[in-house]
Order: C-alpha cells, then structure tokens, then sequence
C-alpha cells in the first residue's frame, strides 16, 4: 500500500540522486496513501487487483484506482471522477437520497465584477446596506441575494486592497436577516 511517513532513500545523496526507481515508487506510495484516506472516509473496504486499481469489498460492483476515480465494473464508460458522486452513487443504491449540495451566494443584479458594490456612490433605492460581519453567510444560507458592501480601500505592503462592510440586500429581505441574528 504506502509509506505511511516519511523514508529516507538509503542511497540518496543530496547533490546526485541515482536513485530516480526508488523516489519514483516512493511517490506512487504516497498517493496511493491520499486515495485509501479519501475513500476511507467513505467507509470503502478495498482489495488490490493490479495495476493501481481496486475492488470495494463492500460494493462488489465498484472499482476505484488511487488516483480517485471510479466506476462500475463492466460499464465501458469513462471513469467517473470525485468522491462526492462516489458518495451518492453509494446512497442510491442503498435506496436513500443523495445528500444536499452546498448552496451558491445569489448574487444582486447591481454587483460589479468583484461581486461587490461601492457604497461611497451611494445605494439605490430599494436596496439596504446591511453591516453586520456575518451577513454574507447568512444570506447563502437563507438564499437572499447579496453582493458585498464595498466601502474603501486601504494601502497594506505597496497594495491596495478593498475594504469590505458587510452586504447590501433588498429592502424585502433586511427583515429576514434581522430574524436570524435575533435568534
């Protein structure tokens, strides 16, 4: 399987290497370390059947390679990629729902291209400035469409970088997100 931690190779000197066979098993052991901890989290029993692939134990239908990709054996589709797909692959077989995506920030319509407006211009009417640092997470989670309230800029290192206050929202749902953070 892998190293399991760092080795030395035995004949390495650090300005001639000719030991390129070993560093070179030495990296496939690794990755084939990061591929059992990826599919560990998945709860995957593996057996190695050669040639960097593997058969899941528990899901004899599957064949994953350490490389983290996977498909269905005798499917001559391609090979499906992430662990995400893995996991609900996994669960629709076991007859249950694929979890929840992670939700993406609606962004306002009055949003430059940085996803932020500058509010020293002055805000339009039917939209509110909404200062409070967790507004942004909020406003994912709720699904209200947002862009961050831009407010200056400030010179750090020779660069200068925006100075972000909070969010601007519509005056619809500034009541929302005072609901939330009363809570």
């Amino acid at each position: 399987m892998g190293s399991g931690g760092k080795r030395e190779c035995p004949d390495h000197d650090k300005m001639s290497c000719s030991c390129m066979k070993w560093h070179e098993e030495e990296v496939k052991a690794r990755r084939s370390d990061s591929a059992f901890n990826m599919f560990e989290s998945l709860n995957l029993e593996l057996r190695d059947i050669g040639g960097y692939l593997y058969e899941v134990i528990n899901h004899p239908e599957l064949v994953v390679s350490f490389y983290g990709k996977w498909k269905v054996k005798g499917n001559k589709g391609k090979w499906n990629k992430g662990l995400g797909a893995l996991r609900d692959y996994i669960r629709a077989k076991q007859g249950k729902k694929p979890l929840a995506k992670t939700k993406r920030p609606k962004i306002l319509s009055i949003a430059n291209g940085y996803k932020s407006f500058d509010v020293r211009k002055g805000i339009p009417d039917g939209f509110v400035h909404f200062e409070d640092p967790s507004g942004e997470k909020l406003c994912t989670r709720k699904g209200i469409e947002f862009c961050k309230a831009l407010v200056g800029f400030e010179e750090s290192a020779g660069r200068w970088k925006p100075v972000i206050s909070g969010v601007i929202v519509r005056k619809d749902d500034i009541q929302t997100l005072e609901a939330c953070l009363a809570r």
